[in-house]
């Protein structure tokens, strides 16, 4: 299952072919733990998409002002103990397929690896 960043819709999705067992797992998965089912997990997520857009863009300016290492990692440790780090990862795995994801992540390689 995925994300679903690109869609904009925040929900986890299946990525298995429809009548493939890892699909009826994924669906399970996402009906049991009710991950879409609940109306605040999406804003929630959203707005972590948000936060993890404006930190990076936080840390590439510090960056290219010749802040200190020491100050920057701190940035890349906050960003880490951020809530909804499955939101990260979906914005580092799939940010080849979303524009604005994938200027940020042209800017910063280095955050692919946080």
């Amino acid at each position: 299952m995925m994300l679903d960043i690109r869609g904009n819709t925040f929900l986890f999705v299946p990525t298995a072919p429809k009548t493939s067992r890892e699909f009826k797992r994924a669906d399970y998965t996402i009906a049991i733990m009710e991950l879409n089912y609940k109306d605040h997990l999406p804003i929630a997520r959203r707005e972590a998409y948000g936060s993890y857009r404006a930190r990076v863009t936080e840390y590439i300016s510090k960056r290219n002002a010749g802040v200190g290492r020491l100050r920057l990692r701190l940035m890349i440790k906050a960003i880490k103990r951020m809530q909804h780090p499955t939101v990260w990862s979906e914005m580092r795995r799939q940010h080849a397929k979303i524009p604005e994801l994938a200027r940020l992540f042209q800017l910063a390689p280095e955050a692919l690896n946080w």
